[in-house]
């Protein structure tokens, strides 16, 4: 049986498009990633981001109210966010291609924490995998030292 969470074939049906001109395929970088589809201009906007605010405590709540599903596929489908700071988060119920781009300490996009848009910082050629890069997010002590210590 084919691990559904990590099938290609699976994310690429269940994620919602929020960034057009790209496409979900195997990264070099991690996993799976995002690519372009045509060439993107710097200062582009890629799309902006939406959600429901909540602390990190209601969301790790609602997470732990999840944790006893049966369904594996349960866990891919749980809220993607963004930190607004180190207690409070942007959160959006469902994936979005959003969350497959990758980290990178030299960027091509960036999240403009105002308004959460996301800006091509240079000129991006088609094909290319579009990447953040994650601290510049007001991330919590315990990401960085945990999870996030493997790869930020």
């Amino acid at each position: 049986m084919t691990d559904l969470p990590n099938s290609l074939e699976f994310i690429n049906k269940t994620t919602l498009e929020n960034i057009t001109n790209s496409k979900l395929k195997a990264s070099q970088i991690h996993g799976i990633g995002l690519f372009t589809t045509q060439p993107i201009k710097k200062g582009d906007i890629l799309c902006v981001l939406d959600g429901q605010t909540l602390t990190l405590s209601q969301y790790q709540e609602i997470q732990r109210a999840y944790a006893h599903s049966e369904q594996k596929i349960s866990t891919y489908f749980f809220m993607e966010y963004n930190h607004l700071s180190k207690t409070v988060i942007l959160a959006r119920p469902l994936r979005t291609r959003y969350s497959y781009i990758n980290h990178n300490r030299k960027p091509s996009l960036i999240l403009n924490q105002l308004d959460f848009s996301i800006i091509a910082l240079r000129d991006i050629d088609s094909n290319e995998e579009l990447t953040l890069d994650y601290r510049q997010e007001p991330l919590p002590c315990a990401y960085l030292l945990g999870h996030g210590a493997t790869y930020l």
